[in-house]
């Protein structure tokens, strides 16, 4: 596949899994949530995506799947909630994806095109099981016997660290597998409660920065940053932004 990684995550992870505390973390993690297809058939509302039960988002999971050069497989389920972002459970060689009901009202088709590739992207480039660690890294530093205070808090933001760059990571291929940026601010901004006003960021000649944002979007943008544990606005919407602009040719369908 095409190296679409943001440069300093290789860096921030490596740095991450030099900490004896993190390994200690990260062996308590792999006993518990290894076996993750059984993990999310165990939700009982869950039911499998294939192309009989789903055929809009088994086809369009093909296609972002084509566009990545991603000839891995991995199960995906549907449930009954009202969350947009998707869930992605276990670790690398053994995840398994769940997806709310609610992207297919909510979504478009390049949207929707935008999210599997975002997933798609973190299942390349390994990043599931340490996404995971760090939504449950609380539980797990508790477990560890030697881990004090500020051990686990130098830990915790070296995993948000890297967890940020991960996310810059997938927003590029979410958009090499939608073909559009639109499709990858659409899916976020709806994902995180946004207007639909704000819908239009890169639309026209995609030039249009953030800074030139009125107040009233900046206040939303802002918002959502402070909300979301992985920064959504404004520095995100401008990586992906600064990246496209240098690398057009991605965008090629």
């Amino acid at each position: 596949m095409a190296d679409y990684a943001y440069p300093e995550e290789k860096t921030a992870l490596h740095e991450l899994i030099q900490k004896r505390e993190f390994q200690a973390a990260l062996k308590i993690f792999e006993r518990t949530y290894s076996d993750a297809t059984d993990f999310a058939r165990l939700q009982g509302r869950n039911f499998r995506v294939t192309k009989t039960t789903e055929p809009r988002l088994y086809y369009l999971c093909g296609i972002a799947a084509k566009r990545l050069n991603y000839s891995g497989d991995f199960p995906i389920y549907m449930d009954l909630s009202y969350q947009v972002l998707p869930r992605i459970y276990g670790t690398d060689d053994k995840c398994a994806v769940v997806l709310s009901s609610t992207c297919l009202e909510e979504l478009t088709n390049l949207e929707l095109t935008a999210m599997l590739g975002s997933v798609i992207s973190h299942i390349q480039y390994g990043h599931v099981k340490y996404l995971n660690m760090g939504n449950v890294a609380e539980e797990l530093f508790l477990n560890i016997p030697f881990v004090g205070g500020a051990a686990s808090m130098t830990v915790k933001a070296l995993l948000l660290q890297w967890r940020e760059y991960a996310e810059f990571t997938a927003d590029r291929g979410a958009a090499i597998a939608a073909g559009d940026a639109q499709g990858v601010f659409g899916y976020l901004s709806k994902a995180m409660g946004a207007s639909k006003a704000l819908h239009n960021w890169q639309k026209g000649n995609g030039t249009k920065s953030v800074k030139t944002m009125s107040k009233a979007e900046l206040l939303v943008f802002q918002l959502l940053a402070e909300e979301f544990p992985v920064p959504f606005g404004i520095r995100r919407l401008e990586t992906l932004q600064e990246w496209l602009h240098a690398n057009p040719h991605c965008l090629n369908r």
